[in-house]
């Protein structure tokens, strides 16, 4: 995972090591492009963070979310998969063969 991937990750509630976490919503995908990455190591487990602007799907297309707030951040264990796509003059992203299906 790079800065400047496209990302698909999990929110609302999700598993980590079989206990469910997060706000107690259904699960839902979000889309961001990734701005930074931060890891932590320790001597006995490793955590980090996945910053990022938060994208929205339109017709198979990537774009700015419509949010005064479109800064987001996430755990590892959220990260559902990376997007292949290229952006536009528009920030927008035109995701590549096979697109997502959510």
């Amino acid at each position: 995972l790079e800065e400047g991937d496209l990302v698909c990750y999990q929110i609302g509630s999700w598993k980590v090591d079989g206990v469910v976490v997060g706000d107690g919503a259904e699960p839902e995908c979000a889309f961001a492009v990734v701005d930074t990455l931060q890891l932590v190591f320790t001597h006995n487990c490793e955590h980090g963070w996945i910053y990022g602007t938060a994208l929205r799907l339109d017709d198979g297309v990537l774009r700015p979310a419509d949010t005064a707030d479109d800064f987001v951040q996430f755990g590892p264990e959220q990260l559902l998969a990376r997007l292949e796509g290229e952006a536009d003059d528009d920030d927008a992203y035109a995701l590549s063969a096979g697109g997502v299906d959510v």
